[in-house]
């Protein structure tokens, strides 16, 4: 039943069709940062007069020519994320003939994967590149033909002009194969305070955090639990592209394919009561995070309704009182969307103290002796999200 073609076709329904379906029906785009991209391609004049502007070369060519319309933005997110699945099926089913379709499913299962894929960013354009590089780097792996090694480097060479991950698909390979240590020392001698920076975990940047870095590893354990005898193809690639996401979760995108591969090779086993078992574990959780772009406040992807009005009252308060407008990191894009002017929008100023500011109105999770404005949330845990007007 598990690998009939009506299973096949309900795993691709699940996979590609019913998180496309309800982030198209959804409101406006998920993640916090997408709001500046927006509010940056619908900026008529283009004059992008944003402070440390995180846009430049190719990227800013490129978000200058996407078009100010959500549905349109919307399907071309569509597009790019059924790119990204065709080579995770390819993946899979270069690695195990018919199978192509559970490197889809297995790889889906991890909230990183939608988060990643249907956010309007820099990165979405990057991830079908960097994931057709590694599809003909495993290739070249098993094949060695140079041409399969030359496309790959190829693709990621595009890929690193758009997002700067994708280099470490490259420095991971050249621990693997002579040839491309060149590169990798050519890529370290110009750009190591950024690959090394970008590896140290970053707590105060959740997108960079180790605690969630873990905790994308952390969905695919009752996996491992159930398998017992698990094994990683392509091992010594595994383990790199794995420690990279768990330092900085961001990376862990790069570790997705690999692991579904882990669980596919479980599949090969013929258990068919865990293979069961498995797939819909796989099938439910996709479900979930499908569901979660809806307009459900409590379940769905950030930003919340709140975090968009704690945004629109941060900067009428920082305008009607002639104020500096100071917000934690997560909300420095979206300031920008509702028409304010923030420096913390973007990278991350390590010296910066959100609790030391004055004459500025501020938006933050931290606690402040500054008098309170407003409070959007009553989080159990603390950290509410809180508008502070310090003298």
């Amino acid at each position: 039943m598990i690998e009939s073609k009506n299973f096949k076709l309900l795993v691709i329904l699940a996979t590609f069709l019913l998180p496309s379906i309800f982030f198209l029906i959804g409101p406006a785009f998920p993640g916090h940062d997408s709001y500046f991209y927006y509010y940056y391609v619908c900026d008529e004049k283009q004059e992008h007069n944003v402070i440390n502007d995180p846009i430049q070369g190719i990227q800013q060519q490129l978000f200058n020519a996407l078009p100010c319309n959500e549905f349109e933005l919307k399907i071309l997110i569509i597009l790019l994320y059924g790119i990204s699945l065709f080579f995770l099926w390819g993946i899979g089913e270069y690695y195990s003939k018919n199978h192509g379709y559970l490197t889809m499913l297995f790889a889906v299962n991890n909230p990183i994967l939608f988060g990643f894929v249907f956010k309007l960013e820099n990165d979405i354009f990057a991830l079908p590149l960097v994931y057709a590089g590694l599809y003909f780097f495993l290739r070249f792996r098993e094949e060695k033909r140079t041409f399969l090694l030359l496309i790959s480097l190829l693709f990621l060479g595009g890929a690193t002009f758009v997002w700067g991950g994708a280099i470490y698909y490259l420095m991971a390979f050249s621990l693997l194969e002579l040839l491309l240590i060149p590169i990798s020392l050519f890529l370290l001698f110009n750009y190591y305070d950024t690959i090394i920076n970008s590896l140290i975990p970053n707590q105060l940047v959740k997108e960079n955090s180790i605690f969630l870095g873990l905790t994308y590893l952390f969905f695919y354990a009752p996996f491992i639990y159930l398998s017992k005898n698990i094994s990683f193809p392509h091992q010594k690639l595994f383990f790199i592209l794995v420690l990279l996401g768990v330092l900085n979760a961001k990376f862990f995108v790069l570790a997705l394919p690999l692991l579904a591969l882990s669980l596919v090779k479980v599949f090969k086993e013929k258990d068919e009561q865990l293979n069961f078992v498995m797939v819909s574990m796989a099938l439910i959780v996709c479900v979930v995070f499908s569901i979660s772009f809806l307009p459900i406040d409590s379940i769905k992807y950030a930003p919340k309704f709140y975090e968009h009005q704690a945004v629109k009252d941060l900067v009428f308060y920082s305008n009607l009182n002639n104020k500096e407008t100071v917000n934690d990191w997560e909300f420095g894009h979206m300031v920008w969307f509702y028409g304010g002017k923030t420096k913390h929008h973007s990278g991350f100023n390590n010296s910066f103290e959100i609790e030391k500011q004055t004459n500025a109105i501020v938006l933050t999770r931290h606690e402040m002796s500054c008098p309170a404005i407003k409070q959007y949330e009553n989080n159990l845990l603390g950290y509410n999200l809180t508008l502070y007007d310090c003298l």
